[in-house]
C-alpha cells in the first residue's frame, strides 16, 4: 500500500539532521563551478553561463504567471516568503521545478548564480524567507527590471539551505547587478561600480581590483590560463569589457561568438552547460556537453497562462535549432525522474518521504486567476 504523508506533515516530522540531508536536495555540491557574464557591447545583448557540476541531466522549465506560491522551508520555525507570480518565464533545474540554478523572464530580467564560498547569508530575523535557488524564481517571478531588483533586495531572507552562493541580475536595459552576502551583509554593485559584468567563484570586488594587474586593464601581466576562478574571470572579462565590433553586430555572429568564450572557461568535463540569453528578444539558447548542437526557444511561443499546462523539455536532448514545438507537459513523475538523477549520490541520507516532499511541492501552488 503507498503511504502518503502531506507537506506540513513531512516538514515537521523532520530532525535537524534531516533537515542538513534534505538541504542537499535543494541545492548543489560544494565545486568551484560556473562562469557567468553579460555582453552589452553586443547589438543584441547577450547574458551567458558556463555551468560547471558533475552531471548535465535536467529540465528546461515553462513557469507560469498569476501563480500563487508559498516558500518552501527546511526550518518550519521560519515564516516562508508568500507572492503571487507576475511574470511568466523560461529556467534551468535540476533541483526540481520551482529551484532553478537561473532563467529568465517575459520582461527580459535575467538571474543566474554561482558558487561563492565565502559567502555569508545574514543572521535570522523577522523577515519572510526562502531558500537560494528558489530566490532565483522568486526575482523571475516578481521583477522587470535590475532597478526593481536592488529595490526590494532588503524585503526578504535567503535561509541558506546548503550553497554558498552569489548572482547576476540583468536586465533588457544592459543593466546588471551583483548580489553578495558576506560578513551576513548585503553587497551589490552596479552602474559604473560594474564596468565588467562578469561573475566566477570569488567576490566581485577582490576579481575586479586583481584584474588592474592585466594587460589591457591597466597592468602588465598577460591574461592567465587554467580554469581556476580568476583565470576564467579575466578571460571572460576581456569580452565582457570589450568595445563595440561591427564584426559582431548581427546576433548570430554575436552568439557564436559568445558560445566561444564560454567554451573557453570551462572546466574540462566539468562543464555541462552553456547557455545564452537574449534579453530584448528573450530568446534562450543553449548546448549540452553530450549535445553541443545549439538549441534555442522564444518566449513568445509559449502560453504563460497560469489556466495552461507547465511545459518542460530535456537539457540533454536531440535537435537544433528553434525546439519550442517539442516541449510536453510537465508532470510530478518528470521532475521525480530528474530527482532521482541529481540527488542520487546522497539518497542513502535523505529521510523517507524527501524525495516526495520536493517532487510534490509545485502541486502546493494555485493559479489565482
Amino acid at each position: 500500500m503507498k503511504r502518503t504523508v502531506s507537506l506540513i506533515q513531512l516538514i515537521q516530522s523532520l530532525t535537524i539532521a534531516n533537515l542538513v540531508a534534505l538541504s542537499f536536495a535543494l541545492s548543489p555540491l560544494p565545486a568551484e563551478a560556473c562562469t557567468i557574464l553579460s555582453a552589452p557591447h553586443l547589438k543584441d545583448h547577450l547574458v551567458g553561463k558556463s555551468y560547471d557540476w558533475v552531471f548535465e541531466d535536467g529540465l528546461v522549465m515553462v513557469n507560469k504567471r498569476h501563480m500563487q506560491k508559498k516558500a518552501l522551508l527546511l526550518d518550519p520555525t521560519s515564516t516562508g516568503a508568500v507572492w503571487t507570480s507576475k511574470f511568466g518565464s523560461i529556467t534551468f533545474n535540476q533541483y526540481g521545478r520551482e529551484f532553478p540554478l537561473g532563467g529568465i523572464n517575459e520582461a527580459g530580467l535575467v538571474v543566474e548564480i554561482a558558487w561563492l564560498e565565502a559567502a555569508k547569508f545574514p543572521k535570522a530575523d523577522k523577515r519572510p524567507t526562502l531558500n537560494e535557488l528558489q530566490w532565483v524564481q522568486y526575482q523571475l517571478d516578481q521583477y522587470a527590471t535590475v532597478r526593481d531588483v536592488a529595490a526590494h533586495l532588503e524585503d526578504i531572507r535567503i535561509a541558506r539551505a546548503h550553497a554558498p552562493v552569489h548572482y547576476l541580475v540583468c536586465d533588457a536595459s544592459r543593466d546588471c547587478l551583483t548580489v553578495e552576502f558576506l560578513n551576513g551583509k548585503l553587497v551589490t554593485h552596479t552602474g559604473s561600480k560594474l564596468d565588467v559584468q562578469v561573475l566566477a567563484n570569488d567576490p566581485y570586488a577582490a576579481q575586479r581590483k586583481a584584474l588592474k594587474s592585466l594587460q589591457g586593464f591597466g597592468g602588465r601581466r598577460p591574461l592567465p590560463e587554467g580554469t581556476d576562478s580568476f583565470a576564467r574571470y579575466a578571460r571572460a572579462a576581456v569580452f565582457a569589457h570589450a568595445t563595440p565590433d561591427s564584426t559582431e553586430s548581427d546576433t548570430q555572429t554575436g552568439l557564436l561568438r559568445l558560445f566561444q568564450v564560454l567554451a573557453s572557461v570551462h572546466q574540462n568535463d566539468y562543464s555541462k552547460w552553456h547557455i545564452s540569453y537574449e534579453t530584448h528578444e528573450g530568446i534562450v539558447s543553449w548546448r549540452s556537453s553530450s549535445r553541443p548542437l545549439i538549441k534555442s526557444v522564444k518566449l513568445a511561443d509559449f502560453d504563460f497562462s497560469c489556466h495552461s499546462p507547465v511545459k518542460v523539455q530535456p537539457v540533454v536532448s536531440e535537435g537544433e535549432g528553434s525546439i519550442s514545438a517539442s516541449f510536453e507537459d510537465y508532470t510530478t513523475e518528470a521532475n521525480r525522474r530528474m530527482l532521482d538523477i541529481s540527488l542520487k549520490p546522497i539518497a542513502n541520507t535523505l529521510p523517507p518521504g524527501t524525495l516526495d516532499l520536493v517532487a510534490e511541492y509545485p502541486e502546493t501552488l494555485s493559479c489565482a486567476d
